[in-house]
């Protein structure tokens, strides 16, 4: 597993999760999302986990104000 400083592996899998399911939403093949989400969890990791949560759902459901365009996952 990379380095990453949440407070535990449990911590590190609910952003992981978190990441994996709003890739999900933005991704043609879901098969590949989940290996995107680590990038994007490796980064995210340093954020409380429940904020990354609240994020990455709002994103996921095209709830995020000043948008865009919601066709595309947000960019690290």
């Amino acid at each position: 597993m990379t380095s990453h400083t949440p407070s535990s592996r449990t911590d590190y899998a609910r952003v992981l999760a978190a990441v994996t399911r709003m890739l999900i939403a933005f991704r043609d093949r879901p098969s590949d999302a989940q290996e995107l989400a680590k990038v994007y969890a490796d980064g995210l990791s340093s954020y409380p986990v429940p904020f990354v949560e609240t994020a990455c759902g709002r994103f996921a459901l095209g709830k995020v104000p000043d948008r865009h365009n919601n066709a595309f996952a947000p960019s690290l």
